[in-house]
């Protein structure tokens, strides 16, 4: 769907994008995860089509952006990290504005106006102006004009920023069920979101891909801190689900802890910490603190940006 090939981008005697090459597939999202300042903005102007390559090429459902690139627009829909609204429109009438300019078809318009007020759950601030809105629901109403038309590719920039938690699970579920009829790409600099969201992830480190793309969901890693050492309590937490080792130790403090690894494609986050809480309580233990330790995600991302930071001599 999306073939991004040795990509450069320059502005003036600075590289913002140095030999950048990624896929995209329909049915996949795919995360780009990166520092502030990596370039992961610029990467996704030019693959929207805002900005020209240098050099290097983008093609969107085989179709070149450089070479025809209204055609190629025409398969994207994108949210920048600040939505494109118009503030003194009503949801309705900027909702029916976007359809206008990406739909010829007066019925068809109707109808894919219908869709996305009852997929987004707009349809009871429809007629509420834009500006009077909470964020959450601008970010779907910007989402909104990103899907208008059913494009196959969609590119979201950093969208779940300003969003409170509730607001940003919800957004996360909208991304599971759009996945099924498009290739999705998604930049965040906030890892948790990245290893949440994403079936595959990519780095961005100042300018350039930083390792090979990494297959999420990853392992995690939990502290459970206790007041004091039980072998019933390490029995417990190696038959969970998703564990694939316990390693215990005192602290410095005179505490017990434990570091359970866990792989995350055996069971989702909260369903993991509930039942390493519960191994532990139910064995008369008390549970002084549980939090992550460090995720696999994580740890790859700090070793690719360490190992850029030291090769180029800086910090």
């Amino acid at each position: 769907m999306l073939e991004v090939d040795e990509l450069i981008k320059d502005f003036g005697q600075h590289r913002a994008l140095d030999g950048v090459s990624l896929t995209v597939q329909k049915g996949e999202i795919v995360g780009l995860l990166g520092p502030n300042g990596a370039g992961k903005t610029t990467l996704m102007n030019v693959i929207a089509g805002y900005m020209f390559p240098t050099s290097g090429r983008v093609c969107i459902d085989g179709i070149d952006t450089v070479t025809d690139p209204l055609k190629a627009c025409a398969s994207v829909g994108y949210l920048p990290e600040r939505p494109p609204l118009y503030e003194d429109m009503t949801v309705a009438c900027y909702l029916e504005f976007v359809a206008a300019l990406k739909i010829a078809e007066q019925s068809v318009r109707a109808a894919e106006l219908r869709r996305i007020l009852f997929q987004l759950e707009l349809e009871p601030v429809k007629s509420r102006l834009i500006s009077n809105l909470s964020k959450g629901y601008q970010q779907r109403v910007g989402l909104g004009q990103a899907i208008m038309g059913r494009p196959p590719l969609l590119i979201l920039d950093e969208p779940t920023a300003g969003l409170d938690p509730r607001q940003i699970r919800s957004f996360r579920s909208l991304l599971q069920e759009f996945k099924q009829d498009h290739a999705i790409l998604f930049s965040s600099h906030i890892l948790t979101e990245v290893d949440a969201v994403s079936d595959r992830v990519v780095i961005l480190h100042r300018g350039r891909i930083q390792s090979k793309p990494v297959t999420t969901p990853t392992k995690h890693c939990y502290l459970v801190m206790t007041d004091e050492e039980s072998k019933a309590v390490y029995k417990a937490l190696r038959r969970i689900p998703g564990v694939i080792d316990v390693v215990g130790y005192q602290n410095k403090e005179g505490f017990f802890a434990y570091e359970v690894v866990v792989n995350l494609s055996d069971g989702d986050m909260h369903s993991v910490r509930r039942r390493i809480f519960y191994a532990v309580a139910k064995n008369d233990r008390a549970v002084l603190e549980l939090r992550p330790r460090y995720s696999e995600l994580e740890e790859q991302f700090f070793y690719a940006v360490a190992n850029d930071d030291e090769g180029d001599g800086d910090l």
